[in-house]
């Protein structure tokens, strides 16, 4: 095992990668004859059920002709149209060829007999139908067509005959044959057939009592016996009709358990096959399972032989940095393998030998730079004290430049802050005269201020009596339009009311004459009411003796005598009413009298109403100019207010300017005291903070 694993180590990675690809290939492809394996048994479950399923699909389609047949049956039977007759004919012919197809998916001997025993019960039913269906022809798709229609034609001759006959009593015989006739068509009973032959034995005896020449009895008896032969002829169809309709029936009893086998069957079939599918399934894939699990053994063990020969080589790689890392200058690989990682490791032993003489060298030139760094960081720690009097010491090493940078910065830094020092005097002083100035000013427009404030006030009152005593005219104006608009409406009213109280005056008198003509045509109603009256007395004079006739004629007169006593009854309501009508004119002309009393009274009225009128118009009329001349003296009035309203309003506008501006002004000298106060403090505040630096003296302080 050592020493295969020896010569394995000795390998390249490229060959090992190689063989671990080759041990996966061979797995992957044992794995896909496995998957092979279980696809193929699925497609051939899938086969078998597919064909099951066709079976199925075959008797559902089977049994949806049949359905489909039946309703045709059911609406033809209802409805006695063609049309469905032809669609129960397309059904079961589709029904007996689809029960064809079923022979090459039933296999065993029982399944063909009864694919037989089917086949011959979809014959039967659509022959015993056909039969009933021919009959329903024959009997007639509808009243007048068929048996029906001749049976129809019969009985209408025989009506036409016994009319002319005049015989009521033979006419309700007949009708009492026709009802039976009906009800047998309605409720197919034998009993009725039995009263339809008692009625023609009575009709025929009715015609034999008839005192009516011989042939016309004998065209009865003609009539009646080819009526009856009709009659007869419906009744054999009719009852062979339900004889093949009951075969058909009993039939269909039989389609039903033999579908209902079939579908069994199906399903019987489905369940084997999935049954058998699932069984095979389940062996193959644990076959499959097995194999995997194989595989899956196989090359994890490659992998970890493999494994083994790569990652031990790469552990002791790493433990040999972290060693590195930690300090260890004398730690090494010293691997012995040729292949890539033993190279890396013998490559890296020679580096570090030749990095530690390199990193002895470097040490004593860093202790050499740590003094220099020291030295340099003790004169920034002194320059952090604000102390800019410091020299920092210039080597010759690397950090000479760095020290030198620092000296100019620091000396030039000195420089600029005793310039600063001394602005912020300057700047200071400034700032206090500026002030002393600002305060002046301040009070000065404070003063002004309050004048202006005053003023301000004295115009806003004056501005609000002037607007008041503008708002006052002009209600004052509108209150006189007001008054001048109301006055010529009110004259307008009058003058209307004064021409509608002539019309009405015209109106009043053109309606009496009216009802006077109205009274005159009561009359003439009087005279047509009175000519009434006497036509309905000599009418029910008339009517007396149509009845007294009537009953010396006997039982011929019997009829007659009823119209005479509805003749009477009718001029016995015309004289009645003709009296209410007289009542009714009577009235209407007294209350006409009445009315042209009322309305010469109302006419007097009318005429004192419009004197009236008049005289109010034109003291309106009057009144009318005496509010003109009111209305211009308020216009002029308003109109003067108005003008001075709008120059009080313009004077306290530009005093409001006057004063907001003062207002500005006097914001701006308090922002700029402010801002002064401020200045003096950043002034102050400068100073002090470049005293906190410790500063070289200056030239003019050495010189004094």
């Amino acid at each position: 095992m050592r020493i295969a694993l020896k010569r394995f180590q000795d390998w390249s990675l490229n060959q090992k990668f190689l063989l671990i690809l080759l041990v996966l290939l061979v797995g992957f492809t044992f794995i896909g004859l496995g998957y092979n394996a279980v696809l193929g048994v699925s497609d051939k479950a899938a086969t078998d059920i597919a064909q099951v399923n066709q079976f199925g699909q075959a008797v559902d389609k089977l049994d949806i002709s049949v359905l489909n047949a039946r309703v045709a049956q059911n609406d033809f039977l209802a409805s006695n149209r063609l049309e469905d007759l032809e669609r129960y004919d397309n059904n079961i012919n589709v029904a007996i060829k689809q029960a064809a197809t079923l022979k090459t998916e039933l296999r065993s001997q029982d399944e063909q007999n009864l694919l037989k025993r089917l086949e011959t019960v979809l014959s039967g039913f659509q022959e015993n139908f056909f039969s009933a269906a021919e009959m329903q022809v024959a009997l007639g798709l509808d009243e007048n067509s068929g048996i029906h229609g001749e049976l129809r034609d019969a009985a209408h001759k025989m009506e036409e005959l016994i009319s002319q006959s005049g015989n009521t009593q033979l006419m309700a015989t007949h009708l009492t044959m026709r009802r039976y006739e009906k009800d047998y068509l309605a409720r197919k009973s034998d009993k009725h057939v039995q009263r339809m032959a008692d009625t023609e034995n009575l009709f025929i005896g009715q015609v034999n009592k008839m005192k009516i020449s011989a042939g016309q009895k004998q065209q009865l008896l003609d009539a009646n016996s080819t009526y009856h032969i009709i009659f007869a002829e419906v009744v054999s169809a009719i009852r062979q009709q339900a004889k093949d309709l009951g075969a058909a029936s009993a039939q269909l009893a039989e389609l039903n358990p033999i579908l209902g086998s079939l579908l069994k069957l199906r399903d019987s079939r489905l369940d084997t096959v999935r049954s058998a599918a699932t069984e095979e399934r389940n062996t193959v894939t644990l076959a499959f399972t097995g194999v995997i699990v194989l595989i899956a053994v196989a090359v994890l063990g490659v992998l970890i032989f493999l494994g083994r020969g790569i990652s031990q080589p790469i552990a002791h790689l790493q433990d040999v940095v972290t060693r590195l890392t930690e300090g260890d200058y004398l730690a090494r690989s010293t691997m012995t393998t040729n292949d890539e990682i033993g190279t890396l490791g013998k490559a890296l032993d020679r580096l570090l030998d030749e990095r530690v003489a390199t990193l002895a060298e470097a040490e004593k030139e860093n202790e050499h730079l740590n003094n220099s760094i020291i030295a340099l960081l003790e004169a920034v720690s002194r320059l952090s004290q604000r102390d800019l009097t410091v020299k920092v010491p210039v080597t010759e090493d690397v950090t000479g430049p760095i020290a030198d940078a620092l000296n100019l910065l620091t000396s030039e830094t000195a420089n600029v802050l005793q310039g600063v020092t001394a602005t912020s005097s300057d700047v200071a002083s400034a700032s206090e005269m500026v002030k002393h100035q600002s305060d002046s000013v301040i009070q000065v427009a404070d003063i002004e201020r309050a004048e202006v404030e005053r003023t301000v006030t004295d115009l806003t009152e004056a501005a609000e009596v002037m607007g008041r005593i503008a708002q006052l005219a002009k209600i004052t104006n509108n209150a006189a339009d007001k008054a001048i608009k109301n006055t010529v409406a009110a004259l307008d009213t009058v003058t209307s009311t004064v021409e509608g109280i002539n019309d009405i005056r015209e109106t009043i008198h053109e309606t009496e004459k009216r009802i006077k003509r109205l009274g005159e045509r009561s009359q003439e109603i009087t005279g047509a009411v009175n000519l009434i009256n006497e036509i309905a007395e000599r009418t029910h004079i008339l009517a007396l003796n149509a009845s007294m006739h009537a009953a010396s004629a006997g039982e011929a007169g019997r009829g007659f005598a009823v119209v005479a006593d509805e003749v009477q009854r009718l001029a016995e309501n015309a004289r009645d009413a003709t009296s209410q009508i007289t009542t009714l004119v009577n009235n209407i002309q007294v209350e006409t009298g009445d009315t042209i009393t009322a309305m010469n009274k109302a006419i007097s009225q009318v005429v004192e109403g419009t004197r009236r009128a008049e005289d109010a118009g034109q003291r309106m009329m009057e009144t009318q100019k005496t509010t003109t001349e009111l209305v211009t003296s308020v216009q002029r009035i308003a109109q003067s207010s108005q003008k001075q309203a709008q120059v009080s309003n313009e004077l306290l506008l530009r005093a409001n300017q006057i004063h907001e501006s003062t207002l500005k002004t006097h914001e701006q000298l308090t922002e700029q005291a402010e801002q002064t106060n401020r200045l003096i403090n950043y002034a102050g505040a400068l100073v002090d903070s470049v005293r906190v630096f410790k500063l070289p003296e200056s030239e003019s302080a050495i010189s004094a």
